[in-house]
């Protein structure tokens, strides 16, 4: 019994020692040789680099320790050009990649972090087509002055939408590492009526939140 016992204590300490990420890539509109960089910065290719390996057979693949839930970037270089860039949510799990080239034009199938964020960014994104189709129309040097003033009313009617749309969404997530992640970008570009209304949710339904935490210190 004692043996075991030890066998089992044994088997769960190499369980845990085995934890960690997994990203799982496959590479569309690339060749092999094409290097794939895992960096830290989720919005930009110019972060700490975490790891890097190179496409071989359409396929890529990376692994490493538990770092919590962080936003991370896949940049793929082709001949020391940068040419796709993918925002990733890095958990304690496996993460499946589609990479396409381009900003953000993959797929990401990972944990219950990513798939909100997937969706809240779907949402989103869905207003951001509708917004660049009316700056599209704006541009257009025939339009009268008073079509030109229609299209702006609709243009700022449609952006105060999608703000109050993204905000109810990250409250709905409350508490959550998700709610948590997004803060950063929003509380930069919100108007300070909306900035309100986000941090008196978070003051209510998760106070701990790190990234809440640091803007209240930030901005005392």
């Amino acid at each position: 019994m004692m043996f075991a016992a030890f066998a089992a204590m044994m088997m769960a300490a190499c369980s845990q020692s085995e934890k960690g990420y997994v990203i799982n890539g496959t590479a569309e509109g690339f060749e092999d040789g094409d290097s794939v960089i895992l960096s830290e910065a989720a919005f930009n290719a110019d972060g700490v680099v975490v790891s890097s390996t190179v496409i071989k057979d359409g396929k890529f693949e990376f692994k490493g320790q538990p770092v919590g839930v962080k936003p991370m970037a896949l940049v793929v270089k082709h001949g020391g050009e940068e040419v796709a860039i993918q925002t990733i949510i890095v958990e304690d799990n496996t993460v499946s990649v589609v990479l396409r080239p381009g900003e953000d034009a993959g797929t990401v199938e990972g944990g219950e972090t990513q798939r909100l964020f997937n969706e809240f960014n779907n949402t989103l994104n869905a207003y951001i087509v509708q917004l660049e189709a009316l700056s599209m129309n704006l541009s257009d040097s025939t339009l009268e002055e008073t079509k030109k003033g229609e299209i702006m009313q609709q243009i700022d009617s449609l952006s105060g939408e999608m703000d109050s749309v993204g905000i109810q969404f990250i409250i709905d997530q409350m508490p959550s590492e998700f709610s948590n992640l997004v803060f950063v970008a929003p509380s930069h570009v919100l108007s300070k009526e909306k900035l309100q209304r986000l941090l008196d949710a978070f003051a209510e339904k998760q106070p701990d939140a790190p990234n809440y935490k640091k803007y209240l210190e930030e901005n005392k």
